[in-house]
């Protein structure tokens, strides 16, 4: 938790004053950050790292609470390329997002189903990410993920 928070605190730091107030996204906004989402979802389930490439910030980083650990882009896109995970579904839901100027702070929920051993194994969690604007195009450049816990 702490290495999204300094993040998110880091993201503030670089901005105007005046931006600082948070802001409900709009309409369009909201839009396009589902659209990165539903494409990260795709590149998961493609293994189609160079969507990743696209999508990712170049000082792009993700700690993971699955395992405990802080990725970095590359190390995304070189997992996301050789993965051998065969994923039935990928669904990435924007729950709420918020904006400050050209940064964009979304929440939302993952959920999954991959076929292992002629099974499907359902993963569900939830992430935040931050998202930077940036010759027109969102890109993330930190996230956190988590498991939801069965019941």
């Amino acid at each position: 938790m702490m290495p999204v928070r300094l993040t998110l605190i880091a993201c503030l730091a670089v901005l105007p004053s005046g931006a600082l107030a948070a802001q409900q996204v709009s309409p369009a906004v909201l839009k396009e950050i589902q659209a990165v989402e539903a494409e990260w979802a795709k590149a998961y389930q493609t293994h189609d790292a160079r969507i990743l490439d696209r999508i990712l910030g170049s000082e792009y980083y993700i700690f993971s609470a699955w395992d405990g650990k802080t990725y970095r882009k590359a190390d995304e896109i070189r997992d996301t390329g050789s993965s051998k995970a065969n994923y039935a579904s990928i669904t990435n839901t924007v729950l709420d997002a918020r904006q400050y100027g050209d940064v964009v702070v979304a929440l939302g929920r993952y959920d999954e189903k991959e076929k292992k051993n002629g099974k499907i194994v359902e993963a569900h969690g939830t992430w935040q990410t931050v998202f930077s604007k940036r010759n027109g195009q969102w890109v993330a450049i930190a996230s956190h993920a988590a498991p939801v816990p069965k019941r």
